[in-house]
Parts: structure tokens; C-alpha cells; sequence
């Protein structure tokens, strides 16, 4: 379904066969759960370099039959013939080798996996910048680190005293610029980085305390290098730099406690524990076990430990009976100390684990669009997990719960009507079996899924035929008789008479008034009731459209709608048409430029400037309601997430400076002058949550993988006051430059522009 609406179909239950389909609706039965997979971002390799990009984080069920599907380098398919790209089907985990014979670019990988039973499919999830190696010439010193955690833990780590330093050895080659590219942790690429820095002169430092996770870090840089006489050239410095957090295990963990044991002398062997700290020379041993002793026996006879991998075995023949249950203590030892943890992992003994029976579901029937859910039935069975078996793609919106095999499907889903049917395999660790799901969807005479009102952004206010520039409106400001009223123009409404429409404003109430009919006939009365810097921007109203109120196929679809206030004939300012530029935050990208408007000459365009000032507010469209609206000092809101991340990844900050525009500022992040007020090193465009982009139209970069939240990507709008100048002088320096622009008042502050964050957007 196209995210670019907001489409809330009303949830009705199909609690079992035989129910009727009446207006009960209960939105609390639906499990409106979505599934995604998270890698790192943009991965630099060089020549000869084999690396591992692990899975990031999912939102949803635990994923597994990982693989790549997919390769390009650039736009062509790439065909890996030397088998530089493989993927382990279980962890997800991308390795690298053989890629002595890559071409410097760009490689795209496409990646699918199993959850909930159905096959995943996610485009360019990995992107791999083959890069050139720097020069021999390019050192550090020193290359290798060792920090003794219990140093950190007691005061005694001092970070200055840790410091590296990246130079070259040679004359003829000089660095103009230093970032980080990679850091891996025990051989593990990090989704991010806030631990190490690199300043404008090469010195990498690092930020530790006593949270940082132990191990063993490499960090490889991308740098700029001239060759005397040559233009800057890119490469990479990899695995320059090792840094040594030396630990004793801190922490261990096993999956699925407690450890269930059958009665009757069964054996059993638990799964392996996951360990905090050095993972070298890593070994397991029961420290203790309470009770230790079971009657005159020692309870150490019938548990015990695998040394090399932790799990723990009880052994065939054992005593225990039902309700007995047994607390380890167990001591991880690995290459920095040894740690014994108390009550480790917990055994339970049951009289048996039953074997999986009786496993069936009741056939469903819904309309079009309808919420599902279906409990499964079963008679027997512990420690059931449930999967799909071969889910077909027409059924890929069906989502089962791995641990209760509930079935359901979202509201405002968009299966075809048809009756179709797929097998759900329950499973312990006894024995499987299989049961069919039986759906039947119906026609739904109230499904729709878009209403558009066009546009007025053509020639003379002309319609543009293209759904880029839908629903979004342009209007001189302080005159809406260039507005008339506004009529649906196209629509997927089976019958349009039986639908109501209500609307609503978006942002501030500083837009001008409305009003809609029950044909949905959109009027705007008056104008923008501010001045100067708030008359000149876009305000954002939201229809909602309702077909069949109270019926079981109740549809309603809500739709933003775009009034920018321009300014008036003769007045030199700029604008962006369309109105709004859609960006995926997952993969990032730049919008479409600006335009200038008035009478602008070759000079005046040559010495202008602009960036994003102040005024940053978003609003969540279909995101988590994690994603609050607000600016970025809205306690709790998504801006304040995004910010805070982004002052935490820079240099020199550890607290939120939710009043700055540092996060969206191309003179802030550019790195053409060091910004000691902002606290960040130059060259960090890449850093920058976005920024408008000079050098693509003042067209809005966004930045890939920033703006995500509890684990989901922006789903909403986002509008910001940009400022502008035309400096009179040609020879000002960057610092007075941005001074100009930043310190721009009346109508050289705008809000001309909205960001829309779409996830299933492609650039």
C-alpha cells in the first residue's frame, strides 16, 4: 500500500468460523506488529580486506534463513564469481573476503529473511564502498592500544595519555582531511560510533567510562591526501588502529531460562550462554549448584558443564523429579581474569514436555482491508514455536507470533479478494506438526486507498499531473483570491456519496482558515495572520476521508494537504516546487533544488547563501507513537531522540543542545572552517542529521540512517526555518558568512519546504 496516505482501516476481530461479520470492532485485538531488519550504514573496505558486517537490530520477531539475493556495483548486477560476499543464514552476519580483484565504487546488497514464518525481502540493505588504500606513507602512532578496564572502573584512566596521532612519513604528501570510517568491535562492525574521535589535525581520541563494552576494537579512516601537484584523493587507512579494552568477563547470559528437564532420568543439554568481555580463551565451570546436594548425592554427579561452550548438561539417568529446582553459579574464565556469576541459569523439572498434538485453525472470512486475528488450537505441546511454511508473496502481509502461533493481519492491508490457504508448522524439540490456515477475503464495496485535490503548482497556477506535486497548494500571501475552491480531482472510491470528509490543521493556527463540504470541497479564507519571517511558509492541514461509517469494511484514509503562503510579485525570495520532497530515511538522499524567484541577477545568485536556522518541528504520520511531535526541546519527542544523537556523535558534546541548528546545518558540518562554539571538527557533512546542499540546487540532503527511533524509521513530516543572504562583499570569509545567514530577519526567514519521511520512499 502507498505510504504516501495514512490509511487506517477500521480493525474488526475474527475471533473463529461461524462468527458474523457485524460493526463490533475492538482495536486492541489487533497486532499491529511490523517486522524490519537494521544494518550499519555505508561500509568501507579496501583492497584485501575481509570484514564481517553483523545485523544490526529487527524490529518484530527473531529473523533467520538469512541470504543475499541481489548484488549490484552502481545500477548493473553485479556477479560474484570469486565469492566475495557471503552471508551466515542464521545470524544474518555479511562476510567479506577475496576482494583483492573489486572495483573501486559501490556495491549494493539485497538481503532476505525468514520471520514470523514468511519470507522478508529488503533491496540495497548493505551498501560497500570499495575504496583506494592511502598511501604507505600514512602512519599512526601509536597502532596499538591496551586499556586495563579496571583502571577505567577505579579513576585511574586518563584519555589524553591514550591518544594516536595520523601523519604522513613523507613530504611530498600532505592530509587535508580525517574520518572516521569503520570501527569493529572483537571483529564485529558497530552500528555506531561514540566512543572514538578524530580531530582536523589527525589526533584520534576516545570517550571511555565504566558502560563501555570490553573487547578489542579496530578502527580503519578515510582520508584526503595530495600527492605535490596532484588534486585530493580519497582512500582508506584500515584497520589502522587497535585499541585493546582489556577484561575479565562482566556478564553471562542463557537464552530461555529456566532450562526445562523431564522427570524419569531423560537427559537434556541446554543452548550456549552469550558472555560480556574478552572473548578470547573463553572457558566455562560450575562454580557451585544449590542445592548442592540432592539427598547423599552430590548434584554436581548429574549437572555439569560443557568447559568450552557453557551449555549445561544433565545427564542421562538422573534422579529429579517434578518441582525440583536448582540455581548455578558458574565461573567464565577468559585471556584478561576470571568472574564467577551467582544464580547464573536456573534448571526446572517437569514430569514431561509434552509432545505437539491437535494442532488445527479455524477457516476466516473477512472483506478487503480487514483486521484478522486467529488463535491457533492445539492439545498438546511445551515450548511450542510456530512458522509459516513457504508463504506465498500474496499472503506476505500475514504476520504469526512465534511463541503464541496467533495470526494476524494489519488493518488497511491490501490482500486481493480470493480464498487462499498456508501451513503453519508447530515445533518442540520432541517432534512437528503441520496445520492449515484457511483465509477467504470478500469484496469490500467501502475499500479505498487515495483521494488526491492536485495541485496548483503549474504555469499561471496550472495542475501538474504528477503525484509528486499532489495535494499542495501555493498561494500570494495576503490575497487567498488566488485560491479557489479546491475539488477532488481523482479518487479510488467505489461509490464517493456514501463517503464523509472532516479536516483538521497539521501545524500552527497561524494558516488561514477552512472549511470543507460534504463533497469534499476545500475553501481557505483569509491569509497568514503574521509578518515578515512567519508570512512566507507552509502550512499542513489533514483531511480525513471515511467510507461505509460502521460497517464491517469501514475505511478511512487520512491525507495531508500543503498550503505555502508565497510572497508577494516583485518581492526576491526563493521557493521549492513542489512543495514537499520526499526522502527515505533508511537510505537518505537529496530533494529536488531550489528556485529563484523576482528579479534575481548572475551576481546575486553567485553570492547567495542559506541554511536551515531554527523552527524544527515534526509530525508523526504513520511511525510508532513513540514518535512524538515537537521541536527538538519537546520532552519525550522523536526530535529530541534524533538530536540528541546527533550531539553525542560529534565532537566535543555529551549533552543535548536541543536550541542549536547545529544537527541540520551545512556551515555548522561543512568543514570549510572549525566551528568552536558547536564543537565540531571540519569534514563531517556525513555527520550532519541534513543539511541544504549547494552543490545539488540547495536541493535537502538527508543523511542516511539518522532519523530512526526505538528501533523504526521516520514515518511523518518534517519542517524547518531556513535563512538567506546575498553578501555584498565576495571576498567574506566562511565565518562571516554563516554570521550573515544565521543573523537573517523578516522576510529573509522562510518555511518554504517540507521534508517527507517515507520508508517504503525509493530515491
Amino acid at each position: 500500500m502507498n505510504r504516501t496516505i495514512r490509511l487506517l482501516i477500521a480493525a474488526l476481530a475474527v475471533l473463529a468460523a461461524g462468527l458474523s461479520l457485524g460493526s463490533c470492532r475492538d482495536s486492541q485485538l489487533v497486532d499491529d506488529t511490523e517486522f524490519n531488519i537494521f544494518y550499519p550504514g555505508l561500509t568501507d573496505i579496501g583492497p584485501s580486506m575481509s570484514c564481517d558486517i553483523p545485523l544490526g537490530s529487527y524490529i518484530g520477531a527473531a529473523p533467520s534463513d538469512f541470504a543475499i539475493y541481489n548484488i549490484k556495483f552502481g545500477e548493473e548486477t553485479f556477479s560474484d564469481e570469486d565469492g566475495v560476499f557471503s552471508i551466515d543464514a542464521t545470524t544474518g552476519t555479511v562476510h567479506i573476503e577475496n576482494s583483492d580483484n573489486l572495483e573501486i565504487g559501490q556495491y549494493y546488497l539485497s538481503i532476505s529473511c525468514v520471520a514470523n514464518g514468511k519470507t522478508w525481502q529488503f533491496p540495497d540493505a548493505i551498501v560497500v564502498n570499495m575504496m583506494k588504500p592511502v598511501p604507505e606513507e600514512i602512519k599512526v602512532e601509536p597502532s596499538e592500544i591496551t586499556i586495563n578496564m579496571s583502571d577505567v572502573i577505579n579513576g585511574y584512566f586518563v584519555p589524553e595519555n591514550y591518544a594516536a596521532q595520523i601523519y604522513s612519513d613523507s613530504e611530498a604528501i600532505s592530509i587535508t582531511s580525517y574520518e572516521i570510517s569503520e570501527v569493529t568491535l572483537d571483529g564485529e562492525i558497530l552500528n555506531s560510533n561514540t566512543i572514538f574521535t578524530v580531530s582536523d589535525e589527525g589526533v584520534v581520541s576516545m570517550d571511555i567510562d565504566e558502560e563501555t563494552t570490553p573487547g578489542v576494537y579496530s578502527l580503519s579512516f578515510k582520508l584526503y591526501t595530495i600527492l605535490s601537484g596532484d588534486d585530493p584523493e580519497e582512500g582508506l587507512f584500515q584497520n589502522a588502529l587497535t585499541v585493546n579494552l582489556a577484561s575479565a568477563p562482566t556478564d553471562i547470559e542463557y537464552p530461555f531460562l529456566p532450562v526445562l528437564v523431564e522427570q524419569d532420568g531423560i537427559a537434556r543439554t541446554s543452548e550456549t550462554p552469550t558472555v560480556t568481555g574478552s572473548q578470547v580463551d573463553l572457558s566455562f565451570e560450575l562454580a557451585g549448584i544449590t542445592p548442592e546436594y540432592y539427598g547423599e548425592v552430590a548434584s554436581s554427579t548429574y549437572i555439569s558443564i560443557d568447559a568450552a561452550t557453557g551449555a549445561i548438561n544433565i545427564a542421562e539417568g538422573h534422579p529429579f523429579v517434578e518441582g525440583d529446582e536448582f540455581s548455578l553459579d558458574i565461573t567464565v574464565t577468559n585471556d584478561n581474569g576470571t568472574t564467577t556469576f551467582t544464580d547464573a541459569c536456573q534448571i526446572q523439572v517437569v514430569d514431561e514436555v509434552a509432545e505437539v498434538s491437535g494442532v488445527s485453525y479455524e477457516p476466516v472470512e473477512i472483506v478487503r482491508g480487514q483486521a484478522v486475528r486467529a488463535d491457533v488450537i492445539i492439545e498438546a505441546g511445551d515450548n511450542v514455536t510456530y512458522s509459516f511454511e513457504n508463504l506465498p508473496d500474496e499472503l506476505s502481509e500475514l504476520s504469526l507470533n512465534s511463541s503464541t502461533g496467533r495470526i494476524t493481519l494489519a488493518q488497511g492491508n491490501s490482500i486481493a479478494e480470493g480464498t487462499y490457504s498456508v501451513n503453519v508448522i508447530a515445533r518442540n524439540y520432541k517432534n512437528s506438526v503441520t496445520a492449515a490456515f484457511s483465509l477467504t477475503v470478500g469484496t469490500n464495496p467501502y475499500y479505498f486507498t487515495t483521494v488526491s485535490w492536485g495541485n496548483n503548482l503549474g504555469d499561471n497556477g496550472t495542475m501538474v499531473d504528477d503525484p509528486d506535486y499532489d495535494n499542495q497548494f501555493r498561494y500570494t500571501w495576503g490575497n487567498t483570491e488566488d485560491l479557489p475552491v479546491i475539488s477532488i480531482k481523482s479518487h479510488d472510491i467505489p461509490d464517493i456519496s456514501q463517503a464523509t470528509f472532516s479536516m483538521r490543521r497539521l501545524t500552527n493556527s497561524q494558516g488561514p482558515g477552512f472549511e470543507i463540504s460534504n463533497t469534499g470541497d476545500i475553501t481557505f479564507h483569509g491569509t497568514r495572520t503574521k509578518t515578515g519571517e512567519a508570512a512566507y511558509a507552509v502550512d499542513i492541514y489533514i483531511v480525513t476521508v471515511t467510507n461505509g461509517a460502521g460497517e464491517a469494511g469501514e475505511t478511512v484514509v487520512e491525507i495531508p494537504i500543503f498550503l505555502h503562503s508565497c510572497a508577494p510579485e516583485g518581492v526576491k525570495t526563493i521557493q521549492y516546487t513542489p512543495i514537499v520532497g520526499k526522502v527515505n530515511p533508511r537510505t537518505g538522499g537529496t530533494t529536488h533544488g531550489l528556485e529563484f524567484v523576482g528579479d534575481w541577477s548572475d551576481t546575486d545568485k553567485a553570492n547567495f547563501y542559506i541554511d536551515y536556522r531554527r523552527s524544527f518541528n515534526y509530525y508523526n504520520l504513520g511511525g510508532p507513537e513513540s514518535h512524538l511531535d515537537g521541536q527538538p526541546g519537546t520532552a519525550g519527542s522523536f526530535m529530541e531522540s534524533v538530536w540528541y544523537f546527533y550531539w553525542i556523535t560529534t565532537v566535543q558534546h555529551t549533552t543535548n543542545n536541543t536550541g542549536a541548528k547545529g544537527p541540520m546545518s551545512y556551515f555548522d558540518n561543512s568543514g570549510e572552517r572549525t566551528n568552536p562554539s558547536a564543537g565540531i571538527s571540519p569534514k563531517t557533512l556525513s555527520m550532519a542529521l541534513g543539511y541544504i546542499n549547494p552543490a545539488r540546487d540547495y536541493g535537502v540532503t538527508i543523511n542516511p540512517r539518522k532519523f530512526i527511533k526505538d528501533n523504526a524509521w521516520a514515518d511523518g513530516l518534517l519542517l524547518g526555518q531556513m535563512t538567506w543572504t546575498i553578501m555584498e562583499d565576495p571576498n567574506a570569509t566562511e565565518e562571516q558568512i554563516e554570521t550573515a545567514v544565521s543573523g537573517a530577519s523578516g522576510e529573509y526567514r522562510i518555511l518554504p519546504f517540507v521534508i517527507w519521511f517515507d520508508p517504503d520512499y525509493e530515491n
